[in-house]
């Protein structure tokens, strides 16, 4: 009888342990990785939203308006002649 009891008892405490300590260190870790993901996400995405920074100040100068409506949509400046060459 007393050994039953000594097993449950050890049972018991090791359940409690691991309850105590080890799952939530699992849960620590698994948040500290994606924690590490998503500092890799923001990086990408602050490099992205820089080089979209100067290239939305690169489309408010004259010369890159005018350069995309003739090579885009093929405008053209009063007076000026388009030559269109064909293949």
């Amino acid at each position: 009888m007393r050994r039953a009891v000594r097993v449950l008892l050890a049972v018991v405490s090791i359940t409690a342990v691991l309850f105590l300590f080890a799952f939530p260190v699992r849960t620590l870790i698994e948040q500290r990785d994606q924690m590490a993901l998503a500092q890799k996400r923001i990086k990408g995405l602050s490099a992205e939203n820089a080089a979209l920074t100067k290239q939305a100040a690169a489309l408010q100068t004259d010369a890159v308006i005018e350069e995309l409506a003739r090579a885009r949509y093929g405008l053209q400046l009063p007076g000026d002649n388009l030559y269109t060459v064909l293949p």
